[in-house]
């Protein structure tokens, strides 16, 4: 591999499917590379993956590094670390970016020690000054500033950069734009490897992070009473999702506090949010605005929420919702949600 300097974009994926974080990360590192010169690449492990090679080229990429091999089947940190430092060590990116996922908070920072490079999470902005340096933003305030993070002299390390799924948009892909594919194959060091997958079992929504859901419905003050949250929580279910809720809520004891979204709270960028009864505070609104697709219910027509959700039902919540699920039923049938995106468009 010929040594190079450039941006370097994480291309992760799920089961052969790349994630949104990744394409959006795409554009993000073409405008930093019209700043800093360089090609964009993605890094993308796995194996039989190369019906994803064209839409990394259509988002931003000049070459995809493909690394494939059956160690690289399932994920396993131990293996990411020993290819993704390697092949750093080789080219030396100026800028290696990613998305905040729980892969990437596994390893990324292993990578980034072991290669002595600057680390920033969940940066918000990534510039130049004037004498090359680079300059890392992140949200502060609750995400009404940016404030400096890092500076990372140019000739100095180079940089690990990761940024929460949503945070700087997708570009509109480019059909016509080709790659140029180096093929990889893995050699891993056994001896070096002190873990193996042994199976995957999905959490339970009722259980798991918040941050790591698709799906998230939120309840607020407007729900009324902690008895209404057993249609909030039905309908959850239903969809596969995680239930929160607003500052209210959690201070009223309907729920607890790690089910908390807003400044005060935890930040989600789930595919769908959907709001119960929440009016669209601010001190709210931080903690969920990147999500990909939002659907709000209030009963107040002038409630704040309706002007950041894609879909808005103005009506009483507690008479809402039942309806919802009734829909949603003959949607996905008994069994729940299977597949966020389908049901996103059946609704």
């Amino acid at each position: 591999m010929a040594q190079e300097e450039g941006i370097w974009v994480f291309a992760e994926q799920r089961n052969g499917e790349l994630l949104d974080v990744s394409l959006e990360l795409l554009g993000e590192g073409r405008r930093l590379a019209e700043r800093l010169g360089g090609e964009v690449a993605a890094i993308l492990l796995g194996n039989g993956l190369e019906q994803l090679v064209d839409p990394l080229a259509h988002y931003g990429a000049d070459r995809v590094y493909l690394v494939e091999g059956e160690s690289l089947e399932e994920f396993a940190s131990d293996t990411y670390v020993e290819v993704i430092a390697g092949l750093v060590q080789k080219s030396k990116p100026r800028v290696f970016l990613a998305g905040v996922t729980w892969q990437t908070r596994d390893f990324l920072p292993r990578v980034a020690a072991r290669t002595g490079m600057a680390f920033a999470a969940n940066y918000s902005k990534v510039v130049t000054d004037a004498a090359g340096a680079l300059e890392v933003t992140r949200p502060i305030y609750g995400g009404k500033l940016d404030g400096i993070y890092a500076i990372v002299p140019e000739k100095s390390n180079s940089l690990v950069a990761t940024a929460t799924p949503g945070a700087v948009g997708m570009e509109k892909p480019n059909l016509e734009k080709k790659v140029e594919l180096n093929r990889i194959e893995a050699k891993i060091n056994s001896h070096s490897i002190r873990t193996r997958v042994i199976d995957f079992i999905k959490g339970d929504p009722r259980k798991m992070d918040i941050r790591q859901a698709e799906v998230v419905v939120a309840a607020g003050r407007g729900m009324g009473c902690a008895e209404n949250f057993e249609c909030v929580q039905e309908l959850a279910d239903l969809l596969g999702a995680c239930v929160a809720g607003t500052r209210p809520a959690v201070d009223a004891g309907w729920l607890p506090f790690e089910r908390q979204v807003g400044q005060t709270g935890k930040s989600v960028s789930p595919k769908l949010y959907i709001c119960c009864g929440v009016s669209g505070a601010i001190q709210h609104t931080v903690g969920m605005k990147d999500s990909k697709h939002i659907i709000a219910i209030n009963k107040d027509p002038d409630a704040p929420i309706f002007k950041i959700c894609e879909l808005g039902i103005v009506a009483d919540v507690n008479e809402a919702v039942p309806k919802l699920i009734a829909r949603l039923r003959q949607v996905v049938g008994s069994g729940g949600a299977q597949d966020t995106d389908s049901i996103i468009d059946k609704l």
